[in-house]
This record gives structure tokens, C-alpha cells and sequence, in this order.
């Protein structure tokens, strides 16, 4: 059974709702890929986000 199938069994029952870890996992994963010095991110709406990021150590004068 896919993720799919699960969420149509889950709002047949009343669920409003379907969470799937795998897809969230999967986009977090990609967001670090992209961006290594990304430490943490929550989405707001579809286009905002607040992101913690990590100061590259270019940043910093020796």
C-alpha cells in the first residue's frame, strides 16, 4: 500500500488531514543538499520560509 492509498483511507475514516514522514524527511534532505550550511527550516506558506543557517567560516577574519 502506497502513501496515497493511505491518506484516501485516512479521510474516508474523518481524518482532515494525512502526514507522511517520508516526503517530509525527503524534503528537508534536499533543502540541506542544496544548502550545507542550512541547520533548520520551517516552512510558513507556500513561499516563505524561516531558516536557521549556519555563518560559512569565509566569514570569519583570522
Amino acid at each position: 500500500m502506497d502513501e496515497v492509498q493511505r491518506a484516501r483511507i485516512l479521510k474516508a475514516v474523518g481524518a482532515t488531514e494525512a502526514i507522511f514522514p517520508e516526503r517530509e524527511t525527503a524534503k528537508r534532505i534536499a533543502a540541506q543538499i542544496i544548502n550545507p550550511n542550512l541547520l533548520d527550516f520551517i516552512p510558513l506558506a507556500a513561499d516563505f520560509e524561516v531558516m536557521d543557517v549556519g555563518v560559512p567560516d569565509s566569514f570569519f577574519v583570522r
